[in-house]
């Protein structure tokens, strides 16, 4: 139910959008159709494909999207803004 790896964080780096089921831990990870498409579990070939059009589709925005996303969220340098308290 949690995102249990760093997949989407450096997918989101290199400003790349996913196709993701939406379950917990991704649907809190990607924005639908801006960062990535979130389909249904069990997904369908076609859901994947539908997923996969739009991306293609809409590459330049969700790319910019994602890349934003992974600056203001998951880089390091915001670190201290989340982890202050640790100091």
């Amino acid at each position: 139910s949690t995102m249990q790896s760093a997949v989407i964080p450096i997918a989101f780096m290199c400003g790349t959008p996913v196709v993701a089921t939406d379950i917990d831990g991704f649907r809190e990870s990607i924005d639908h159709k801006e960062t990535g498409y979130l389909i249904s579990s069990p997904a369908s070939t076609q859901d994947i494909l539908q997923g996969l059009t739009f991306i293609e589709q809409n590459f330049f925005k969700l790319s910019q999207k994602c890349r934003e996303k992974f600056l203001s969220t998951y880089d390091d340098r915001n670190w201290k803004d989340d982890y202050a308290w640790l100091l």
